[in-house]
């Protein structure tokens, strides 16, 4: 009986300490659960970092592939200008019939081409519809030009719209010096090459090496000519500005992240081929960049919080799964116990106890002492009750039995 009492201290004292391991159990699940978060926003952290980055990575990528572009149809324009000046180079420039028909069969609606005779000063063109005298001043110009180029918009003579485009001096078959065009309006290649950004938020400009803006989709003639985008470069930034211009003046490209005007932009800029130290150069607002990545890390929140809630009731449903299976053994070990004091006191005592089933008519129970006192096993019992009723061989001591 004494041990039956230890046992049921120890009992208790196992169950307080059930207690304690079920508090440690739930403060180790609300830890990983706490480290699961910081983690998801850590990792958030990252990927806004990551997110950004790759933007600026994609406004460059986007410029460059512009800038491509237009230096393929800067590329396209001289191949056809170098047939154009190999054609006139075998004609006398007072045909001026055969000089005509090859600028207007080499032209389209968005290319012309003229020819210029240093010479007499004379301008050959589609627009003109024949030739045009220049005056001293513009053949002066001319005369200044290399042997190929590119030319910065300017102010065509015969329609006095902005045009842009490259040139070839050539000679004449008589030896006379002349001067082949290509010639596009300035507005058209805007259209055409330059790129906005998030609704307009970002620009982008055609400029050249000293930062001089040439073509711009959202400025006006007027604003166009003194612009200069190194200008709008903070004071604050005055390193920046200075490291800009180094790029720019070298043909560097790049991305930078500087004040424009007061405001965080990020630049982006890649030269031109084909021109002489042309740059394709995009301004996005630092803001609108850092919107849009914020933008797209809503729906990685969404996910994130999802995971976490999905984490907690997992974690709730573990918990409550291992607590029902505690209480499952908990329960069985009170039956075990009390079954192992029922076998102490019967044990103890001449009495044996059966469980008999009258749906089955079966013997579900047989105590332990069975054996002792009637001579007879449990299992002989279990497979015939009857052999109860046979006279026991017991020690002499008086014997009785009682049926459940």
């Amino acid at each position: 009986m004494t041990a039956g009492i230890k046992r049921r201290i120890d009992r208790k004292v196992m169950q307080k300490e059930k207690g304690v391991g079920r508090f440690k159990t739930i403060f180790l699940f609300l830890g990983a659960a706490a480290v699961f978060i910081g983690i998801i926003c850590y990792d958030l952290g990252s990927i806004r970092k990551s997110l950004w980055e790759q933007t600026v990575l994609g406004v460059r990528e986007v410029i460059s592939q512009g800038s491509h572009a237009f230096s393929i149809y800067v590329e396209k324009d001289m191949q056809i200008l170098s047939r154009i000046v190999e054609h006139v180079s075998e004609e006398s420039p007072d045909d001026v019939e055969t000089i005509m028909g090859m600028i207007e069969s080499f032209g389209d609606s968005g290319v012309g081409f003229a020819v210029i005779d240093l010479e007499q000063g004379v301008l050959y063109a589609a627009e003109a519809e024949g030739a045009v005298s220049l005056s001293q001043e513009e053949v002066a110009r001319y005369e200044k030009y290399g042997e190929m180029g590119f030319r910065e918009p300017y102010t065509d003579i015969c329609t006095g719209r902005e045009m842009i485009g490259g040139y070839q001096r050539f000679v004449f078959a008589d030896g006379t010096e002349g001067i082949a065009e290509v010639r596009r309006l300035v507005s058209g290649v805007a259209e055409e090459f330059i790129l906005s950004f998030y609704d307009g938020a970002g620009v982008s400009y055609i400029v050249n090496s000293r930062g001089d803006v040439l073509v711009c989709a959202s400025c006006r003639e007027a604003d166009r000519k003194v612009l200069n985008i190194t200008d709008m470069i903070s004071l604050s930034d005055s390193s920046q500005a200075d490291l800009f211009r180094e790029s720019l003046a070298q043909g560097k490209d790049g991305v930078m992240r500087l004040s424009l005007n007061g405001e965080k932009h990020i630049l982006a800029f890649t030269p031109v081929q084909w021109t002489e130290g042309w740059y394709v150069v995009a301004a996005v607002p630092d803001a609108v960049i850092t919107a849009h990545t914020s933008k797209v890390l809503k729906s990685s929140e969404t996910v994130a919080i999802i995971l976490t809630g999905i984490l907690l009731v997992a974690i709730l449903f573990i918990y409550t799964e291992r607590q029902s299976r505690k209480k499952i053994l908990e329960k069985e070990s009170d039956v075990q116990y009390r079954e192992e004091l029922f076998d102490i006191l019967v044990n103890n005592t001449n009495e044996v106890f059966l469980v008999f089933s009258t749906k089955d008519y079966a013997v579900e129970y047989v105590s332990n002492n069975i054996e002792r006192v009637l001579g007879i096993t449990q299992e002989e019992v279990k497979q015939n009750i009857m052999i109860l009723d046979e006279p026991a061989i017991g020690d002499g001591e008086d014997v009785s039995t009682t049926a459940i």
